[in-house]
Formats: C-alpha cells, structure tokens, sequence
C-alpha cells in the first residue's frame, strides 16, 4: 500500500507550492492521499472521483483534512 501525505500550511494559500504538492501526490497513484490544512479545491476533487473516494473534515478552524482511497477495480 502507497500512502501519500503532506501537510499544506495555509499560510501559504498564495503560494503555487500548494498546487504543485496536490499534483505530485495524485501523480504518484497512491492508494491513499492524506492533505492536512487543505482548503476545499473542487477543481481538484473532480479530477480524483473517477479513481479515488474522498472525504474532507469538517472543522471550525479551518484546519481541515482531505483523505482520499483509491477506488478497488475488480
């Protein structure tokens, strides 16, 4: 199992940082994908549902966690 983790500090929302750290976790086909103080990106949720199931925490800080399981093909 590939698991897949970075922790995006939002200080850095205006940072490309964050884009390019999103993109390298997809692209290394982890099983699972963790992103901690992630910021909600539909953009990026509507890339990873064809082969990933998702969740993002609900959180009063704005600290939330985005984990993602790839899908089991049969």
């Amino acid at each position: 199992m590939k698991l897949a983790e970075w922790n995006i500090h939002k200080m850095t929302n205006d940072i490309l940082v964050k884009q390019f750290v999103i993109d390298k976790l997809i692209d290394v086909d982890a099983d699972v994908i963790c992103l901690i103080e992630y910021l909600r990106d539909t953009g990026k949720e509507e890339n990873l549902k064809e082969k990933y199931w998702f969740e993002e925490s609900n959180t009063i800080s704005g600290n939330k966690v985005f984990i993602a399981g790839k899908k089991i093909t049969p």
